[in-house]
């Protein structure tokens, strides 16, 4: 069964993406322990990287390396900070790279303690999405190496060349965009073989239910994040699923049965009350077959705190469209659909709550940027 992208136009996949990152990745102004320690900061922004088995700065080493980390900050986002400064947290950052590579998290996280405030970097809200927004394009570049790679140091990868351009502004490129933002390495053998080939059902299960099953120890956020890039990706090619489709995720289903039941039933409670769509597998599979499965967005996760939303000339579109997805998710897509048409016209920055009405109504601007829906 060949994999057919569920493409949108470009700008309502980036709108996606950055929903879809901003309802998993809280916003913290000051350099923190992603509990894996790895320094990190703003909407998730990794400070070292892991480049092949070694641990180092996002931007590479030496003093280029550091020249243009700096430069992410005070060009990109516009950060305040004098390069003395800067360069003192830097040397702080090459110390825990080293305590990773030699000693391992635990020791990492022990500095990443230690210095606490002694870190002088901070970000606020803004700096940190012009952030978030520029680093996008290298986690593009790793789905896109991975997707397209045939041979990795001389050894068979998974990959096929222009893989890629056929996910281009689509739903899968926006949920694979938002695994490797969280960790390149879960862009394994297994899911890019998955795609490569087709296997669209194999693809979701692994996304959602074996991708991070190892990492969940003190992670249980990873639960819900999981299940909704999963769901983003989808079992099915379309708004609804075939039963060629159903068939396929039940046969995927039963070879892994014991422990997707075992999954669903610890975490049921966590998923069914943040994530939209969920249901455990057996149930989603019995209501495809009724055809009561469609495509939808897990609106709920989008209440998290720490979820940006622009406080633009609409702030007050904003403000109400928000307090109404904390009070009543089911009716926050119909406030907010409302409020578009008649405060967001002119404003093509429509931030994480718009990502939820374009994905359940579609494109809200055409190629052309001009306004589809009617005022």
């Amino acid at each position: 069964m060949g994999l057919h992208p569920y493409q949108v136009k470009p700008k309502g996949m980036y709108d996606v993406l950055y929903g879809l990152i901003g309802a998993c990745e809280a916003f913290k102004p000051e350099i923190y322990d992603d509990r894996k320690g790895v320094p990190t900061i703003g909407y998730g922004t990794a400070l070292l990287v892991k480049s092949g088995t070694k641990w180092q700065l996002r931007t590479g080493e030496g003093r280029k390396a550091e020249d243009k980390l700096y430069r992410l900050f005070t060009d990109v986002g516009k950060v305040d900070i004098a390069r003395p400064i800067f360069q003192n947290d830097v040397e702080k950052l090459k110390k825990i790279a080293t305590a990773l590579n030699t000693s391992g998290q635990k020791k990492a996280s022990e500095l990443i303690a230690q210095y606490g405030d002694s870190f002088k970097l901070t970000v606020n809200e803004d700096q940190a999405e012009a952030i978030r927004q520029y680093t996008i394009e290298e986690y593009m570049g790793h789905v896109q190496s991975a997707l397209d790679s045939t041979k990795r140091k001389n050894k068979p990868w998974p990959g096929q060349r222009e893989t890629f351009n056929k996910l281009r502004a689509s739903y899968d490129l926006a949920a694979l965009v938002s695994i490797a933002y969280n960790g390149p390495a879960l862009l394994t053998d297994e899911l890019v073989g998955y795609i490569v080939r087709g296997e669209r059902q194999d693809a979701f299960v692994y996304i959602a239910y074996f991708m991070r099953a190892n990492m969940l120890e003190g992670q249980k956020g990873y639960v819900t994040r999981s299940y909704m890039e999963g769901e983003t990706f989808s079992w099915f090619d379309g708004e609804t699923p075939t039963k060629e489709e159903t068939d396929k995720l039940e046969k995927v289903y039963q070879e892994n049965k014991e422990f997707i039941d075992e999954y669903d039933k610890e975490h049921r409670a966590k998923l069914k009350s943040e994530v939209r769509g969920y249901h455990p597998m057996s149930e989603l599979i019995s209501l495809a077959r009724q055809g009561k499965i469609r495509r939808v967005v897990p609106v709920k996760v989008f209440r998290k705190s720490g979820t940006s939303h622009p406080q633009d000339s609409c702030s007050k579109c904003h403000r109400t469209a928000h307090a109404t997805l904390l009070d009543d998710p089911e009716a926050f897509e119909q406030v907010a659909l409302r409020y578009i048409r008649e405060s967001h016209p002119a404003d093509g920055d429509l931030g994480n709550a718009w990502a939820v009405v374009q994905l359940r109504y579609g494109p809200l601007f055409d190629e052309d940027e001009e306004w589809l829906w009617d005022a």
